[in-house]
């Protein structure tokens, strides 16, 4: 009995030491990945022809740890690039003859209501430990973006609008509800069951505060 503890102790004891080797490994690795291909010494370039493929698996995630910071910023591009873009954006909607726009989180940021990704996105404070602050959607109006689309469907440049967004601010710009999709509902919106046929009515204030009391 004794002698299959001492046996599992050295397995456990081995383990140990190959993870503690391994993480070393990782470690010297990234460090190494991580310098610029001028600044890699010919000692760097043996280590990493020595262990190519977990260099390779490491430098792939480095990779992807880069590109996913990267999604997280806000790009702006500069007055020639951002006009070029304008004029081939009108050129595609005035070609179009059925035009469908699909809004997200970012068209009502402007509004001073946060995304979920963004800089100041709600996920992203969040994964940081931070608090998020309170928002009081009641108070949001539509954004410049929202104004523009409705100016287009009234110009009958666009047929439906679909939005994941259930702040009501296409509504509030005047698009018709017949020709707007909101795929996780509206927050400002409750419907009457009771009523004959079943009717929505559009409120003024967060509906969705009192959900749970029902």
């Amino acid at each position: 009995m004794e002698k299959r503890k001492v046996l599992r102790q050295r397995s456990v004891d081995k383990e140990k030491e190959f993870a503690k080797k391994k993480k070393t490994l990782v470690s010297n690795l990234t460090k190494i990945l991580k310098k610029e291909n001028e600044k890699l010494t010919r000692e760097d370039k043996d280590f990493l022809e020595q262990h190519d493929e977990l260099a390779e698996v490491i430098k792939t995630k480095i990779s992807n740890r880069v590109e996913h910071k990267d999604r997280k910023k806000e790009w702006e591009d500069d007055l020639d690039v951002l006009r070029t873009k304008c004029a081939k954006l009108a050129e595609a909607i005035k070609k179009s003859k059925r035009l469908v726009v699909y809004t997200g989180a970012g068209i009502s940021t402007s509004a001073n209501i946060p995304d979920y990704r963004g800089p100041n996105g709600v996920w992203t404070l969040m994964d940081q430990g931070k608090e998020v602050a309170a928002c009081d959607l009641g108070l949001a109006q539509p954004t410049t973006a929202h104004m523009a689309l409705f100016m287009l469907y009234k110009q009958g440049k666009i047929s439906h609008i679909v939005s994941q967004n259930c702040d009501g601010l296409h509504l509030r710009s005047g698009l018709p509800r017949s020709k707007l999709s909101e795929v996780h509902g509206n927050m400002f919106i409750e419907v009457c069951k009771a009523c004959k046929p079943v009717r929505p009515f559009v409120r003024l204030f967060d509906v969705t505060e009192r959900t749970n009391r029902y």
